[in-house]
């Protein structure tokens, strides 16, 4: 990615503090580790690993997890080393790079896994350089992502506004299953839908959009992005009773993708 971008200015901006800004969610981890437990050596590459929040989590859930951390942002690649180094994880590697190119050795890995990235990629090229990567026999790719329908719903799409509408990057499922079926020796195994409660301050969700916690947020510059943060201030205080207890639900699915078999 052209380091001039507007998304990779914005994953440099919000490096240091993106895993105090996002949150995580170990219910997909938990799917994953499911399905690789038991190896001697479970080989896995996580592509756009930004500062490696959800690469702790698989270390946790995963046995004997040797991890290939792959991002295009060198910014984002330093957090994930720092924190995975001071959560005394040692067995990975971290290597700058995009989705588009992958760099890594055919047929050498178990898994490949993207969290809330694959909107960043090139569809049609990242899934073809994964499955020169994954094992062609048992080898999985894990998307795990939204839909516009569900980044529709969410309290950003329901009360910021232009939020659902400026993002523009992401694929409802029908379109996501046509394009794995245009895409030669893949196929769509299953997709898993996720659904959770959220709860929050109005005062942190300001903080949040004011952090640009989403690279939606990056697309409006800072007079464009505190106009629309008092549009959305005041959409939610009409909406909800209480601002200090603010409850809501997001929704994302996990898509898991095989390679053909020969």
């Amino acid at each position: 990615m052209d380091t001039s971008h507007p998304i990779c200015n914005h994953s440099s901006r919000v490096a240091p503090t993106y895993r105090d800004i996002r949150t995580t969610d170990i219910e997909p981890i938990s799917v994953i580790s499911g399905a690789l437990n038991g190896f001697d050596q479970t080989k896995v590459a996580d592509i756009g690993c930004g500062c490696g929040r959800y690469d702790l989590l698989m270390f946790q859930q995963i046995d004997n997890l040797h991890l290939t951390c792959v991002d295009a942002n060198q910014s984002m690649l330093e957090q994930a080393v720092q924190y995975l180094t001071s959560n005394d994880v040692t067995n990975f590697d971290a290597v700058h790079g995009t989705a588009e190119t992958l760099p890594l050795e055919d047929h050498s890995l178990h898994d490949l896994t993207t969290f809330n990235a694959i909107h960043h990629f090139d569809f049609r090229r990242f899934i073809e350089n994964a499955l020169h990567a994954v094992d062609p026999e048992a080898g999985k790719i894990f998307i795990y992502t939204r839909t516009p329908s569900q980044n529709a719903g969410s309290i950003w799409g329901q009360y910021f506004p232009g939020f659902a509408e400026r993002e523009t990057r992401l694929y409802e499922l029908d379109d996501t299953e046509d394009m794995i079926e245009s895409i030669d020796a893949v196929h769509l195994d299953t997709t898993i839908s996720f659904k959770y409660g959220r709860r929050a301050t109005l005062d942190d969700l300001i903080a949040r959009v004011r952090a640009r916690h989403y690279s939606t947020f990056s697309l409006d510059d800072d007079s464009e992005l505190e106009d629309a943060t008092e549009v959305f201030q005041g959409n939610v205080a009409g909406a909800f009773d209480d601002t200090s207890d603010i409850e809501w639900s997001d929704e994302n699915m996990l898509l898991v993708l095989s390679p053909d078999p020969y």
